[in-house]
């Protein structure tokens, strides 16, 4: 047969179309999968940023007053720096 054949034809085109629907059918399951790894990259990137973001308020807050008021007066109390008397005042 050759392609003036209607028949013939109408084979080759389904058959290209069949082809075609297939392509177009991978590249809808490739751009589904790009698009959840895209997703899965923003959601990290979100979740570092919020992390970085809890741990230089954790750096930058300011030590409790009465664990440092406490440091210093245990020191004192114990007596380990020189006196006022040492000193010569």
């Amino acid at each position: 047969m050759s392609y003036a054949d209607p028949t013939n034809m109408w084979a080759h085109n389904t058959h290209d179309q069949s082809n075609v629907d297939h392509i177009r059918s991978l590249a809808a399951d490739q751009k589904a999968d790009q698009k959840a790894e895209k997703d899965k990259i923003r959601a990290q990137l979100v979740s570092n940023v919020q992390e970085e973001a809890h741990n230089r308020e954790e750096r930058e807050r300011p030590s409790q007053p009465g664990v440092l008021g406490r440091a210093v007066q245990s020191k004192s109390v114990v007596g380990n720096g020189p006196s006022e008397d040492e000193i010569g005042a």
